[in-house]
């Protein structure tokens, strides 16, 4: 669980995925057979959550994006929505609207001063 390929060559699985399996096959039917093997793969957090550690055992290691953030399937981070920026990028994303008469037409901004003032 957590963790893919051969014995010799194992390794975790990375960010923003999970395997919640155990593979029983071995290592000649791993190596020829790979791509008939698909139990032996990690899987993609969904979208709407996030993997921020490798080696993930279960979906629900996967967690939520917080309020007014978005996911794609696999990511290891969230992202603020359209209108919203994130507050400090070096924590955990936490993503504020934009003050009165600005926008932001742009997902991922960081800081209050990627808010654009609307014209007029």
């Amino acid at each position: 669980r957590g963790f893919q390929g051969f014995s010799w060559a194992c390794r975790a699985c990375p960010t923003g995925t999970f395997k919640d399996t155990v593979s029983e096959s071995s290592d000649a039917e791993m190596f020829f057979q790979a791509a008939a093997l698909p139990a032996d793969t990690c899987q993609s957090c969904p979208n709407g959550t996030f993997g921020a550690g490798g080696g993930q055992t279960t979906a629900s290691a996967c967690q939520e994006c917080p309020p007014n953030s978005f996911s794609e399937g696999g990511s290891d981070a969230c992202l603020c929505n359209l209108g919203y920026y994130d507050v400090d990028p070096a924590l955990a994303t936490n993503c504020s609207a934009c003050p009165p008469d600005t926008f932001l037409n742009l997902t991922g901004q960081v800081g209050p001063s990627a808010c654009i003032v609307c014209p007029g």
